[in-house]
This record gives C-alpha cells, structure tokens and sequence, in this order.
C-alpha cells in the first residue's frame, strides 16, 4: 500500500476532528499559588501528575467528559474533585478549584448521565 501526502492530510484532519483533551494548569499549593504547569488530559485517559492542590480549566474538553482527581496515581484510590469538563454545569475556564487533598492523578471518561454539580 502506498500513502500519499494527501492521503495523510485527510487522516491527521480526521483524528484532529474527534480528538479533545481538556487543558488544566495545575498548582502546587492550595487556592492556586505556588508552583504551576499546564497538562493535556486527553479524552478516556489517566494522566498522572505529581502534588497539585489545586488547578484552572483552560480548555474544555469533548462532549460529555467528566475530569476526576485522584489521591493516588494510576487513577485510583480516593477522588478529591470530581466535575465535568464540558457541557452544562461544567467548570467555569479560569475558576480556581481546590482537590480535597494532594492530588496525584486526573482522569478524563465519556458520560452519557449528567454531569455533578
């Protein structure tokens, strides 16, 4: 099979069109101060992270995709904020949100129910 520079422009606008990660800054301290650092969280993926305390929505992601912080990597053990990146009632781009405690992980899942509140 030969591949054209045509035939890869269509597939790459392709995934781009479904592909979304919503886009947090991330801060090492409590009420966003302190260190900080932006991360990609793709669509249905765990993306892990070192010792945020809080963070900022920069940009929503897909439709229907709930983000959830988690205690411990790996996605797993206690959710210290749960809340969806996109869609009605979801974090507002820009608001400063705390964890429940030292995060270490954020998870980004497809939803068809509502999203919390």
């Amino acid at each position: 099979m030969q591949f054209n520079i045509l035939t890869l422009f269509v597939a790459a606008a392709t995934f781009a069109g479904v592909s979304h990660a919503y886009v947090v800054e991330l801060y090492s301290g409590k009420d966003c101060t302190g260190d900080t650092w932006s991360r990609n969280v793709w669509d249905n993926t765990c993306a892990y992270e070192d010792g945020f305390k809080s963070f900022k929505l920069k940009k929503h992601g897909g439709a229907f995709q709930q983000m959830t912080a988690y205690s411990r990597q790996a996605c797993a053990g206690t959710t210290t904020f749960q809340g969806c990146s996109s869609g009605v009632n979801s974090v507002g781009i820009g608001v400063c949100h705390n964890t429940d405690s030292g995060s270490n992980a954020l998870s980004s899942y497809s939803s068809g129910g509502p999203c919390p509140k």
